[in-house]
């Protein structure tokens, strides 16, 4: 990176664009609101589960569910039980 070099052979701060480039790659905005958790705590940006890791089945299996239907549940659902906590109603 001999660009961002000063004649004294220091290293400088990348540019505006570099900035840019790297904000959009991480996917910031600079924004300090969206960095951080907001006080309301709800994000700005959606998810979407796409899988039950071991520990919401160990968590299902905890709020009454049986395996087999943790098996059949679909992530997100599994997502929305954890979240309310919700026992199984059997």
């Amino acid at each position: 990176m001999a660009g961002n070099r000063s004649k004294d052979d220091t290293l400088l701060p990348p540019g505006p664009g570099m900035v840019s480039i790297l904000r959009s790659f991480l996917n910031c905005s600079g924004d300090r609101e969206t960095e951080t958790a907001r006080e309301d705590g709800f994000s700005r940006t959606a998810s979407v589960k796409f899988m039950i890791t071991l520990q919401d089945g160990r968590d299902l299996l905890a709020l009454g569910y049986c395996r087999s239907q943790i098996e059949k549940m679909k992530p997100q659902e599994a997502a929305e039980i954890l979240l309310s906590g919700k026992k199984s109603p059997c």
